[in-house]
């Protein structure tokens, strides 16, 4: 068993005008708060059960700055407040190894319970992954990789979300010791229904990645930015160490 960490900080943007109603309506049918500010530490343990195949379990803890405005209330006052966020784990399998002519190929498969009370922290909903993720050199030092994904959301507290489709890609580039990694990855959010009613329509989000990666040394930077907000009018700029 390995265990493994990672610190971030992260930044959400509720818009000009602050949350709409909708969004405040969201919030209050899963007893969940809006969070600008969030400084958290994330603690995964990982076993692997073979050389192929690894399973993991974990969770992001942190220090946000919570608005009372995310509780229904438009006033502006925050105080800083600490937090558990989604529990997560899964299952990871090596199913083929890159030769000359095909792609090293990973599939993954993980659960997400909703344990965060902060929308930085977690998405208060139970949701499940599947998703398979190819890499390709095609250089000494330079590969292709991609992902594809599929998330299936759990009706919670009459709220009723349709499902989320991930796609995207990047290269990496190995220069002096270390991995360069740039990516996008774009995402089709399903609609969210309460009591039957549309509350949030299908959106499109993309995001950014780009992350720093070293050959010896455990660990990467990385830096994200982009609007995935589970379909809400919000913006996410994140940045950490793992």
């Amino acid at each position: 068993i390995s265990g493994g960490y990672g610190f971030s900080y992260a930044t959400v943007v509720s818009g000009l005008y602050g949350l709409s109603d909708e969004y405040k309506t969201y919030l209050d049918r899963l007893d969940m708060k809006f969070a600008e500010h969030t400084v958290s530490l994330r603690l995964t343990a990982t076993y692997i059960l073979s050389p192929k195949i690894g399973i993991y379990l974990g969770t992001p803890v942190g220090m946000v700055r919570e608005r009372d405005e995310g509780r229904g209330r438009s006033d502006d006052s925050s105080n800083i407040s600490g937090g558990v966020g989604d529990v997560y784990g899964g299952i990871f399998y090596n199913v083929l190894s890159e030769t000359k002519y095909r792609p090293n190929v990973i599939i993954n498969f993980d659960a997400n319970a909703n344990t965060a009370k902060f929308v930085s922290l977690g998405d208060g909903l139970w949701d499940f992954t599947l998703g398979i993720q190819p890499r390709k050199f095609v250089a000494k030092s330079l590969y292709l990789f991609g992902v594809a994904d599929y998330t299936f959301r759990l009706e919670e507290d009459d709220i009723d979300p349709e499902g989320i489709i991930g796609y995207g890609g990047g290269v990496g580039i190995i220069w002096g010791g270390n991995i360069i990694e740039p990516g996008l990855k774009a995402y089709h959010i399903g609609k969210v229904e309460v009591d039957s009613q549309t509350l949030f329509d299908d959106d499109e989000d993309l995001i950014f990645n780009v992350a720093w990666k070293s050959l010896f040394y455990r660990g990467n930077l990385n830096f994200t930015d982009g609007n995935l907000d589970e379909g809400m009018d919000i913006m996410t700029t994140k940045w950490g160490y793992e």
